[in-house]
C-alpha cells in the first residue's frame, strides 16, 4: 500500500470517528481552518447597534449562520445566539450580555454584579444535598472561611435563564444557604461552578476542581 493511500485512509477514519461521536462542531472548526465561504444573509439595526447574520458553508457542510454585532460600525462581538424570532444575545465582554429585540427595537443589558460575603457578618452557612434535600450540614469555621474566601475571588463564567434551582441540568449538586447579618443568600453548585440568585455562574476554583464541593461536604 502506498504512503499516500495510507494517509488518505487515516484521514477518512478520523472523519468517520468524529461524525459517529457527534463531532459536527469539531468538523466545523477544522473546516474553518481551511476557510469557509460566507456571505451576509441578513442585517438588523437598533440605534447604534447592527446585528449581522452570515450564511457560511465550510468544506464539511452544511450551511451554518454565525451572528456578529457591530456598534457604531465596529465589530464588538461574535458568536451571537438567537433566542427566538425577535431576540438575539451577544457577549461583548466577559460578564456582560446584550439582548437585542429586533421586533420592539429594545436593548437589554445583563451585567454581573457579584455580592461579596463579609466573613465578619456571617452567622452560619448551611450546605444541602441536591440529591436528598433532607441531608444538610452546617459548615464549621474553617470551611466557612474557605468558602467565603473562594467565593469572593471567584471569576464570572456566564449568565443562565430560569430559576436558581434549575440553572444546572439535570440538578444542582449542592445548595449553600448563607446567613449574613440576619439576611439569607442562596447559591447552587455543580462541579467547579457556583450560581447566585441573579442567575450568574462563577468559577469557585481557579483550576476547575470538580471535587471542590464534595470535599466541602465530606471532610
Amino acid at each position: 500500500m502506498s504512503r499516500g493511500l495510507k494517509i488518505a485512509l487515516i484521514i477518512i477514519s478520523i472523519l468517520i470517528v468524529l461524525i459517529l461521536g457527534g463531532g459536527y462542531f469539531a468538523l466545523k472548526t477544522i473546516g474553518e481552518a481551511f476557510g469557509a465561504d460566507c456571505e451576509i444573509s441578513n442585517t438588523w439595526t437598533i440605534n447604534e447597534y447592527e446585528i449581522i447574520e452570515n450564511k457560511c458553508l465550510g468544506w464539511a457542510g452544511p450551511h451554518y449562520y454565525p451572528l456578529d454585532l457591530k456598534k457604531n460600525g465596529e465589530y464588538i462581538a461574535s458568536s451571537g445566539y438567537k433566542l427566538d424570532s425577535c431576540n438575539f444575545r451577544f457577549e461583548p465582554k466577559n460578564g456582560q450580555y446584550l439582548i437585542l429585540n429586533i421586533c420592539d427595537k429594545e436593548i437589554t443589558e445583563l451585567k454581573s454584579h457579584k455580592s461579596e460575603i463579609d466573613i465578619e457578618k456571617v452567622d452560619s452557612i448551611i450546605m444541602v444535598s441536591g440529591i436528598d434535600p433532607n441531608k444538610r450540614i452546617k459548615l464549621n469555621q474553617n470551611k466557612t472561611e474557605r468558602f467565603v474566601k473562594d467565593w469572593n475571588k471567584s471569576k464570572v463564567s456566564d449568565y443562565r435563564d430560569g430559576i436558581l434551582d434549575s440553572i444546572f441540568h439535570p440538578n444542582y449538586q449542592y445548595k449553600l444557604i448563607v446567613f449574613e447579618n440576619r439576611k439569607k443568600k442562596e447559591f447552587v453548585t455543580f462541579n467547579f461552578l457556583i450560581a447566585d440568585e441573579s442567575n450568574w455562574t462563577y468559577y469557585i476554583t481557579n483550576d476547575s476542581d470538580k471535587d471542590y464541593m464534595n470535599r466541602l461536604w465530606n471532610e
